[in-house]
């Protein structure tokens, strides 16, 4: 059996049941971490409507253990970030993310206009974020590969 859910999912969005409701919600989120974004440590807005954040400074849900992971609703999988690190992160690996955040941090002013980048500064940053990650996963699985083939039996 499915379930309408418009106020969660959108108007006409179908939803299994075993999906239910989130347990937390962006206002109370925010509110628990002062309005900062839980990796840029930049203050955040909350949107008119939970599904209309378009500012990069809007809060948003952030899994840290991805949906597509099997990441669940539950308040501990949730935090509360803005929409520009939500959408840079995507499904990258959680301490990776904050060390590649941290690091920007360190080498860069942009985090101290993080919500006021240009648009080229923007794409910049997602294509170094993107390729820096995928160097980084493409040594992981490498790493693991190598460690089972040296593995006696």
């Amino acid at each position: 059996m499915t379930v309408l859910r418009v106020s969660f999912l959108g108007i006409g969005q179908k939803s299994p049941d075993s999906l239910g409701p989130p347990q937390v919600n962006t206002r109370t989120l925010c509110a628990v971490q002062r309005f900062q974004c839980y990796y840029c440590k930049q203050t955040m807005a909350l949107p008119a409507h939970q599904w209309a954040a378009q500012q990069d400074n809007h809060a948003t849900l952030e899994h840290l253990l991805p949906r597509s992971e099997g990441g669940t609703y539950d308040a501990h999988n949730i935090r509360a970030a803005c929409r520009l690190c939500n959408t840079l992160r995507g499904t990258k690996h959680l301490s990776w993310f904050k060390e590649f955040i941290e690091d920007l941090r360190q080498r860069t002013t942009l985090i101290n206009r993080w919500h006021q980048l240009l648009p080229i500064e923007r794409h910049l940053v997602f294509q170094v974020c993107n390729l820096r990650y995928n160097s980084w996963d493409h040594d992981r699985k490498d790493r693991a590969r190598h460690t089972l083939r040296n593995q006696p039996g």
